[in-house]
Order: structure tokens, then C-alpha cells, then sequence
């Protein structure tokens, strides 16, 4: 028997979900990274990850991020017995000594910092580029959407992601968003790679000097691909949130649905299983009193 073609919407749906895991175990390596250097930040030291770095709405300033990569720079110190920091004295760190062996510099605050940037580029980008391409296609290609006069929500959105105003029989590749998506992700690629050569610049006169300043001037070229990346992806992904969100409240509709129409046979279930108990403790307490 010959088996039946499966049709794009299947390799679609399983594309949906193995970049959702992707994505998934990304954000929480990330998130792993960024508490360990949260935690590394010595008292009196701005804390937090490289996506402080970043620009965007609650970016940190040009002090902020001085300080945060100081920290960063102080706790290395610490570990290696250069310097000894206490809540009083605000945040500061010294000149990394020049016989320390490039073994021991090697372990160091920026060690970490640069494993958040590759891991950022290397696996959370493509993951959620993927993730978000996936949602649009799911959308595009599911036929099941226009037939569907419920889901009027998702109808609406399809014609958006087809870019159609009126149902059509054609089904036309949403080459506009996913064209949007893929350049917001070499954005962050971009912003990733600017951001390691300035953490670079910035350890280096720290290793130097101990001290560090910057100027919004310092940051410019890391923010202007961060806003870049925001401005293409901000639609994208405020459909394919819409879409998640909707999915995700009929799936819990219907998982209420079939609990209301299950709980009286679990009542009854529970209700038969305790009185067959209590026939046994009956039972047990007969045999009990006859030896």
C-alpha cells in the first residue's frame, strides 16, 4: 500500500517544533551564563549579562556598562590574587600584573562573557531566526486556517503573512516577513561580532590601566545594529506572537472542554474505588474478629 504524500504543512509543523526546543534550551543556556555572571559581580559593581550591552529600551548607559564590564574585570582580579575588594569600596579594579602566565589570564570574567556572545550567535539567532520563519510558514501554508469560520483570528493573520486581502485558492510564500526575519538575525550576528571586538578594546585597557570610561560614542557602534535588528524584526515577531498566543489559548480551551466532559466519569471512578475499599476493610475486619 502506497502511503499517502505528505504535504508541506507536516514538514512545517515538525519544523515548528524542533525549533521551539532549539530555542527553548537556548534561552535557558543563556539565561544559565548570564546568572553566573550576575553572581561573579563583586559588591558595589553594576551586574547583569551582555545583552545590557546591547541597545534597546532599558539598555544601560555608557557608565552602566563601564562599570558592569569593571566588574567583570574586578572579579577576575579577585580570583587570581591581585586584588581584594570590599562593599566599601565602590567599583574599581587594578592593572593585570605582567608575569601572570596567559594560562591563568585565560580564566576570567570576559571568558565568560565571550561563551554568551558565541552561544548567542552560534545557536539562540538561528534558533529563534528558524523558530519565527516556521510560525510564518505554518500560518502561509495552512490550508485548514481559511476553511476554518471560527478562527477568524487566524484568518486575518494569514492574509497579512500571504499579503492578500481576499481568500485565494493560491498559496503565496510570505517572502516579505521572512526576508525581515533573516535580515534581523544577521543584525544581531553583526551586533554580536561588534560587540566581542569592543569587549576586547575595553579588557585591554583594563589590563593596562585598571580603570575604564566610555562615552555613548563607545556604544554607538554596537546600537545602531541593535536598533537595526529591533526595527526588522518588531512586526515578524509581533505576528508570530499573536499566533502562538491564539494557538495556545484554543489549546487550552479544548483541554477544558474535554476536562469538564471527564470529570463526572473521574468522579465516579474515585467514588468506586473508595467503596470497594471500604468493602475491604468490611471484609478484613470480619476475618479479624472470626480467628
Amino acid at each position: 500500500m502506497v502511503e499517502p504524500r505528505r504535504g508541506p504543512s507536516f514538514v512545517i509543523g515538525i519544523t515548528l517544533v524542533v525549533s521551539l526546543l532549539v530555542f527553548a534550551i537556548g534561552y535557558v543556556w543563556l539565561q544559565g551564563i548570564s546568572q553566573e555572571l550576575s553572581a561573579a559581580a563583586p559588591a558595589g559593581c553594576e551586574s547583569g549579562s551582555p545583552v545590557r550591552i546591547q541597545g534597546g529600551p532599558g539598555s544601560a548607559s555608557a557608565d552602566e556598562v563601564a562599570e558592569l564590564v569593571t566588574g567583570w574585570h574586578a572579579y577576575t582580579r579577585q580570583n587570581n590574587g591581585s586584588l581584594a575588594l570590599t562593599p566599601s569600596d565602590g567599583c574599581h579594579s587594578v592593572k593585570t600584573p605582567l608575569d601572570e602566565t596567559a594560562k591563568t589570564r585565560a580564566r576570567s570574567g570576559k571568558s565568560v562573557a565571550v561563551s554568551w556572545i558565541h552561544l548567542d550567535q552560534a545557536w539562540f539567532t538561528p534558533a529563534y531566526v528558524l523558530l519565527l520563519t516556521a510560525i510564518l510558514l505554518y500560518v502561509a501554508y495552512n490550508p485548514s486556517l481559511e476553511d476554518d469560520k471560527k478562527n477568524i483570528f487566524l484568518r486575518g493573520i494569514q492574509r497579512v503573512v500571504r499579503l492578500r486581502r481576499k481568500r485565494s485558492s493560491k498559496t503565496r510564500l510570505p517572502w516579505l516577513w521572512i526576508g525581515l526575519v533573516i535580515a534581523g538575525g544577521v543584525m544581531d550576528e553583526l551586533e554580536n561580532q561588534r560587540m566581542h571586538r569592543s569587549l576586547d578594546a575595553w579588557w585591554n585597557t583594563l589590563d593596562h590601566t585598571g580603570a575604564l570610561k566610555l562615552t555613548n560614542a563607545d556604544l554607538s557602534p554596537i546600537h545602531v545594529f541593535s536598533w537595526w535588528k529591533l526595527g526588522l524584526l518588531v512586526l515578524p515577531a509581533l505576528l508570530a506572537a499573536l499566533t502562538a498566543v491564539h494557538l495556545v489559548a484554543v489549546a487550552a480551551g479544548a483541554l477544558w472542554r474535554s476536562l469538564r466532559k471527564l470529570w463526572v466519569q473521574l468522579t465516579a471512578a474515585i467514588l468506586f474505588i473508595g467503596q470497594w475499599e471500604r468493602v475491604g476493610h468490611v471484609i478484613l475486619a470480619h476475618v479479624n474478629r472470626s480467628a
